[in-house]
């Protein structure tokens, strides 16, 4: 029996398969790395979205409330600097012969679990918005018109990435 050999066989050698698949585990691997950082930019700037929109819904409903109230009807933050996490205060009912007439309720914003609450007196706690780590509510002595809030925020990413975005504003009481 004879055998022949090809001479010029067509066909791929082993180290053009190695090549080839180290290649494109090279791309597949660059291609999944790309994608992880995607998505994980995606969540962030998702989390940090929603916390800055329950941000600003918070203030949105305290600045609304606060406007309506007066120096001498808040309760819970002196007027000497220091920070409360509650506040209480009226809002106006009407003018009655040019003299403002105060509403019988009240109206207090508090934190619990996270949660921005608003209660008017006699109810039940309403949520405002959630996420909401921490409120600190002052007054100063030269300026005791002016409620100065600070909100900070926080939510986590599934991935566990933390953010924290903190929201300060003032409000100028009108009574």
């Amino acid at each position: 029996m004879k055998i022949k050999y090809i001479k010029h066989k067509a066909g791929i050698t082993l180290p053009e398969i190695l090549t080839v698949t180290i290649l494109f585990s090279i791309i597949c691997g660059a291609f999944y790395l790309t994608l992880m950082q995607g998505t994980t930019s995606w969540q962030v700037t998702s989390a940090r979205t929603e916390l800055q929109q329950n941000l600003r819904i918070a203030a949105s409903w305290m600045t609304r409330d606060l406007r309506q109230s007066g120096t001498a009807v808040i309760s819970d933050v002196d007027a000497d600097g220091s920070p409360n996490s509650t506040i209480t205060f009226k809002i106006v009912n009407g003018v009655s012969s040019g003299n403002i007439v105060w509403s019988a309720t009240t109206l207090n914003y508090a934190l619990n679990n996270n949660v921005l609450e608003r209660t008017i007196q006699g109810s039940s706690p309403a949520p405002i918005t959630q996420n909401i780590k921490a409120l600190s509510i002052s007054r100063q002595s030269a300026t005791p018109n002016i409620v100065e809030v600070t909100l900070t925020g926080e939510k986590t990413t599934v991935k566990g990435h933390t953010l924290e975005l903190a929201l300060d504003f003032n409000v100028k009481v009108r009574n």
